[in-house]
């Protein structure tokens, strides 16, 4: 910890400490007081008008007994990932409470983590009955790693580099391939890592997210109230970003430190009437609006190719290739990539509540929302290679328009209706209307720029190859338009829910629903699902009670065919054999037909006075049915593309058992398993299904226990997460039966014992997590703390220990160093990929922490 933060925290906690201290004395001090003289008191504002009514501070200091590191196998990273719990020194917390001697105004406040890079305030002051003023102040981090390594120079801005020689280094030849090794993939993990040294260094992964808030709120009467909100959010840091460098999608790639600098800023303004109606019931309106800007520090950040190409600024590498056995060019020398563009929104809403005649009590609640959203954001050049850009920009008239025009307008409508039918009976009817109108103008794209290095969908004539600055560039084929659609849907709700309340301890209800969208531009053009449901809850006896509830869904598409509902207007030309094609059995998660069951279990059960045990339980059992018309669009296929099933039960109970008023203790088990069922493929000879399932147990426990009541205790607790996850894949025929299947290397339906394309031998993943606390308190005389001003105070001992252990295949393997593997199939470039290695979630932690904690 810096010198300046540990003086920052002693200070503070000095300071506080005096303050409340003094308050506190003088407090004591008016009350022996004459009442005709009031001695002044306070330390708010003016002393002589305020006196602090009360508040607490708990601040102490603590010692590691095991403390992580930025190395692989026990790394801080992910131990500190909210927020920095290694600090000797800490103010965990501290709030306090004013008031005006004349009573007319109250202040309140409150900090935790105080000077940390968690740390979070509030202060509040009040008129009682007229105005309400509130300011929050919160940080909140989410470091991702402390030992990534990366090449590139420059991290946190958006213009990055990498050192002289590794462009020409990495394009002589970069490192050798191993000798006696001929199977492409396999590497030197020793001759990498030591090549690569001398051009990376460590960077740190994370964002900060900060954020102020300011509020206020008027009530002149008891009829009005009037207020407005603004925040202030600011996100800052780097973060993990994979980047490529070439025509194709599988290499050159190089992961980049991407900067994050972005605010948003929320504003808003109310007002809300309480009054009565004509007919002499209650009715209260509101009216509201409010404003979202989005703004990014940067609108591009670009990196240099540590592969090469033209354009390159490494010395003598400005014609240097990129890997590629094209006599054309692969990847040009930088790369740039947009961040999220700088957008708006504006939004007016009102809602009314009114109370209606008859029945027992009937109310109406109504609300109307309009909402647009803006983006106009200056389109970025569609390529970073100047020559590229002047040849587009000049033989075919450049972009289509300088910005996306973007505009998105939302309405909402909701009503509810409840009815007290009589003092049983109760009814609620709900309609829900959404409109997501996209009305962004067309834009239609030909040709284009393919990742810096050549022309696509160029006007028939124009496929002649060109040279600019003695380097050839591709010109594709002719004959496509690319014309992005702005998908728009509407949403409908309406659901009619009754329920019976016979007395105090029993309540039973049923519902049903149903949910429309209706969409435009999409692969699908509506889906319909209902639902039904029943839930209730009773106290059997004096010793058994639960509630309950479950349900039915089922959710069915219209017409489902991605080729006529979207790809004839996103691509001229389409044909039903096109590669442009979208795989057309493929079901998408949001709206393929769907059957789904909902359970949830929950009692309290009492064998015994002192004990209690409370079992649950909960499933969720997705479906996806089998549509042979879908499969019928792609010919060869057999199998509805996408997930098949998704299925998640938990089970647990909990007990607490008291041994007597010193000593009770509770323990709990938590069983989550869910399983989800994935088929792809395009013919009968590379068609397969993976079954992904996880499984997460979580044990608790816990004991308090008072060596001496209300003075000496000891609470002990513990907390141990076990998580395994799987994928085994399974390779079918056209038959669906077990026969063997050439392509696959085995029998259709059934696991393959030899790993191979569409086998693949995904190892199983493990996660562990166990956390230990144990905190002895002891409560300080109260007439020895009242001599420094305080109410009550209690010392702290706190110990705990904390495990992570992540047993993760794709970690292990591919991100722990800076590659990604060898291979003798491209000549003169053996290293094409490179990783930050920025992924270590393994820790140990042990500590022992001291802390006051002080009521004044």
């Amino acid at each position: 910890m810096s010198a300046l933060r540990t003086s920052f925290l002693n200070g503070t906690a000095l300071a506080l400490l005096l303050t409340l201290s003094c308050g506190a004395r003088a407090q004591e001090a008016a009350a022996t007081a004459a009442p005709s003289a009031p001695a002044p008191i306070g330390v708010i504002g003016n002393p002589a008008t305020f006196t602090v009514l009360g508040g607490a501070v708990e601040f102490g200091g603590q010692a590691f007994l095991d403390r992580p590191n930025n190395s692989v196998s026990n790394n801080s990273a992910k131990f500190n990932q909210y927020g920095d719990r290694e600090e000797p020194l800490f103010l965990s917390n501290f709030n306090f409470n004013a008031a005006a001697l004349d009573g007319t105004t109250l202040i309140s406040g409150m900090g935790s983590n105080v000077a940390t890079n968690a740390q979070a305030y509030e202060l509040d002051v009040a008129q009682p009955g007229q105005d309400y003023f509130t300011y929050d102040w919160v940080s909140t981090p989410n470091l991702r790693s402390n030992s990534a390594m990366t090449v590139f120079q420059g991290v946190g801005s958006n213009f990055m580099t990498v050192p002289n020689g590794l462009v020409t280094y990495l394009n002589n030849g970069g490192v050798a391939y191993p000798a006696g090794a001929t199977a492409a993939g396999q590497a030197h993990t020793a001759q990498i890592i030591n090549t690569l040294a001398p051009y990376e260094h460590l960077t740190t992964l994370g964002i900060q997210h900060d954020r102020q808030d300011v509020g206020y709120k008027w009530t002149p009467d008891d009829n009005w109230t009037v207020g407005a909100d603004y925040s202030y959010d600011h996100r800052y840091g780097t973060q993990e970003q994979g980047f490529l460098f070439s025509t194709g999608t599988s290499s050159p790639l190089a992961q980049i430190p991407m900067p994050i600098n972005d605010t948003t800023q929320n504003a808003s303004i109310f007002a809300e009437y309480y009054g009565i109606s004509p007919w002499g019931m209650k009715w209260n309106g509101m009216l509201k609006y409010d404003m979202s800007i989005y703004t990014d520090a940067y609108s591009q950040f670009t990196a240099e190719n540590p592969f090469g190409g033209p354009g390159s600024p490494d010395p003598g590498s400005s014609q240097a290739r990129c890997p590629s056995t094209s006599t054309t060019t692969a990847c040009y020398g930088w790369g740039s990539e947009s961040t999220y563009p700088d957008n708006g929104s504006n939004s007016i809403t009102g809602q009314v509540g009114v109370d209606l005649p008859g029945f027992k009590s009937n109310r109406y609640m109504g609300t109307f929302q309009f909402t647009d959203m803006r983006q106009n954001a200056t389109f970025l050049p569609m390529t970073i290679n100047p020559a590229l850009e002047s040849y587009y920009n000049t033989t075919y008239g450049g972009l289509p328009r300088n910005s996306l025009n973007g505009a998105i307008d939302t309405t909402l409508v909701n009503n509810v209706i409840t009815t007290r039918l009589d003092s049983q009976w109760q009814n609620k009817l709900t309609y829900r209307y959404y409109d997501d109108q996209n009305s962004t103008p067309a834009i239609l794209m030909n040709p284009w720029i393919l990742n810096d290095a050549g022309i696509q969908g160029a006007p028939v004539g124009s496929v002649t190859p060109i040279t600019l600055g003695g380097t050839n560039y591709a010109v594709g084929a002719p004959g496509y338009n690319w014309n992005p659609l702005f998908s728009s849907y509407t949403k409908q709700d309406a659901s009619e829910q009754i329920n019976w309340t016979p007395n105090t301890s029993s309540a039973l209800g049923a519902s049903s629903s149903w949910e429309r969208y209706d969409y435009k531009d999409y692969a699908v053009n509506y889906t319909n699902e209902w639902t039904e449901k029943l839930f209730g809850h009773m106290e059997a006896t004096d010793w058994l009670s639960f509630r309950a509830d479950g349900s039915i869904a089922w959710r069915r598409y219209g017409d489902y065919n991605w080729y006529e509902n979207v790809g004839t207007a996103l691509i001229n030309n389409l044909t039903p054999t096109s590669s442009n094609l979208e795989n057309a059995n493929l079901a998408d998660f949001n709206v393929s037909n769907r059957d789904r069951i909902l359970g949830n279990f929950y009692a309290d059960f009492k064998p015994m006075d002192n004990l209690t045990i409370t079992p649950t339980g909960s499933v969720r059992w997705d479906t996806y049915p089998y549509n042979a018309g879908l499969v019928a669009l792609k010919p060869g296929a057999f199998v509805q593309g996408g997930l098949t099933f998704d299925h998640d039960v938990t089970i647990g109970v909990e007990a607490d058992y008291a041994f007597n008023s010193n000593l009770t203790a509770v323990a709990s088990y938590m069983n989550e398993h869910d399983t989800m069922g994935m088929a792809s493929g395009t013919s009968a000879s590379n068609t397969y299904t993976g079954n992904m399932d996880e499984i997460v147990q979580t044990i608790t426990a816990g004991l308090n226990y008072q060596f001496i009541p209300d003075k000496l205790a000891l609470k002990l607790s513990a907390s141990m997460m076990f998580a395994n996850d799987s994928w085994p894949t399974h390779c079918l025929n056209a038959a669906l039966a077990p026969s063997w299947n050439s392509s696959c290397g085995q029998y259709g339906g059934t696991p393959s014992a030899t790993a191979n394309l569409y086998n693949p031998a995904y190892p199983s993943e493990y996660t562990k997590f166990d956390r230990i606390d144990a905190v002895l308190s002891y409560k300080l005389d109260q007439s020895w703390v009242s001599q420094f001003g305080f109410k009550d105070g209690v010392l702290k001992l706190h110990y705990a220990y904390e495990m992570n252990n992540v047993s993760n295949w794709q970690a292990n393997s591919s991100t722990v160093y800076m590659y990604s593997s060898l291979t003798s199939s491209t000549s003169g470039q053996n290293l094409y990929a490179l990783y930050m290695g920025g992924d270590n979630p393994n820790y140990n932690a042990q500590f022992i922490a001291v802390s006051a904690a002080l009521k004044f």
